[in-house]
């Protein structure tokens, strides 16, 4: 019946119902008018919100990552970087679910890559241009678009292309000082708003630290992997020395990280 309203086939109609086709999209509206209902309806998108859509879906993956279910965490970051897929087929511009998937993506590709499954590891890297891409271009947010330059350079670190990776690298600033913190206490210091400047100068510092304790632990590392080991261990205890310099015994000594 439906097909004879559309003047098309019932194999063609039996193709959507399958699965295996889909409707042209100038069939779109006469398809709406025949089952008296609109294009949102249609696509299942009506009475949704993009944004509280996304959202859920990030909490619902999230949950699903870190539960213990019969999948290993590999099998699971896969399954997850393929629901992500799904959904940017549903919200291709939202940059909150570009910027987390193309995290798994870069995984999905470095594990594949490692496996020699070159197919795979070669999707995911278009991938991951195509999504760093999109949030460069549109992004308003500097994080998201440092983060995928982050994800560029680590993509073509991994797949050997060190000339590209290096031109990705410049985008990053080399003065530690262009921070919101920094910004920020400089406007309470024209404001002569100082308990306000000091909060947010040790705000900063807070950040600032975690930048330095990254590569001190990152140099340590390297000097492990030469067995240089008491240069090693200088060098992670220059750490705690820049911390205890700085804040004492004081009881709001940032926390170290425990991972080195």
């Amino acid at each position: 019946e439906l097909a004879e309203k559309l003047n098309v086939s019932d194999k063609t109609v039996s193709k959507w119902e399958k699965e295996t086709g889909m409707p042209d999209i100038t069939q779109i509206v006469h398809l709406c008018r025949v089952l008296e209902i609109s294009a949102d309806e249609l696509f299942g998108i009506l009475g949704t919100n993009a944004d509280e859509e996304v959202e859920k879906f990030l909490k619902e993956t999230e949950a699903y990552s870190n539960s213990k279910v019969d999948a290993d965490d590999e099998e699971k970051y896969d399954n997850v970087y393929k629901k992500c897929l799904e959904q940017l087929k549903l919200y291709p511009n939202n940059t909150k679910l570009l910027v987390y998937t193309i995290g798994y993506a870069y995984h999905y590709a470095f594990k594949y890559g490692r496996m020699g499954k070159t197919k795979e590891a070669k999707e995911a890297f278009e991938e991951i241009k195509r999504e760093a891409n999109l949030i460069i271009q549109y992004s308003k947010n500097v994080d998201d678009i440092m983060t995928a330059h982050m994800w560029l350079v680590r993509t073509y670190c991994e797949f050997q292309m060190f000339e590209e990776a290096k031109k990705e690298a410049l985008f990053f600033p080399k003065a530690p000082d262009y921070t919101e913190g920094n910004q920020l206490a400089w406007i309470y210091w024209c404001q002569k708003d100082w308990d306000s400047e000091i909060k947010a100068h040790c705000e900063n510092f807070a950040n600032i630290l975690t930048s330095i304790e990254h590569e001190l632990i990152m140099l340590g590392n390297a000097y492990r992997w030469k067995k240089q080991y008491k240069e090693a261990l200088d060098t992670y205890e220059t750490f705690v020395k820049i911390v205890k310099s700085v804040y004492g015994n004081e009881e709001n000594t940032p926390l170290l990280n425990a991972w080195y």
